[in-house]
């Protein structure tokens, strides 16, 4: 297993980079396959949906728990196993009550709303500690090409 901890700005300018990294960490997992992170052409379901996952979580804590970005920084932590992936973020921003949110009406296909529910549909878990600090993880096992269980 081999394990590295970035800290970055709560700044979404820092986001580009930061989904390149999470890019190629997702290409070290499973089977070597071409990489990709450099156009962000995630053509495996694996690596589309964990990029997907953790862009939601960073965009909700820049433009929630910071409000639009600030001077603090985010930690992460990233664990790449042979088949699975394991993404730890510390933040301070704002808490929130996840048991608070409702599920969107996807018959409306609301423009907000949607990222908890994106990450919990394209991770094998997801959790959330408030704080301070928050602690978001997220986990994913590579499965393939067909990453349902």
């Amino acid at each position: 297993m081999e394990s590295e901890r970035l800290t970055i700005p709560a700044q979404l300018s820092k986001r580009p980079a930061l989904i390149a990294h999470i890019a190629r960490a997702c290409g070290r997992v499973g089977p070597a396959r071409p990489a990709s992170a450099e156009s962000l052409e995630l053509n495996d379901p694996f690596d589309a949906e964990y990029v997907s996952a953790f862009s939601e979580i960073f965009n909700n804590i820049v433009l929630h728990g910071y409000a639009g970005g600030s001077e603090e920084h985010i930690e992460i932590d990233i664990r790449v196993d042979d088949d699975e992936l394991i993404t730890r973020i510390t933040e301070h921003g704002v808490p929130f009550d996840p048991g608070e949110l409702s599920a969107p009406d996807l018959s409306q296909l609301p423009e907000g709303g949607m990222g908890i529910y994106i990450v919990e549909a394209f991770v094998d878990k997801f959790d959330y500690e408030p704080g301070p600090p928050n602690t978001w993880t997220i986990k994913k096992r590579y499965r393939g090409q067909d990453q349902r269980p």
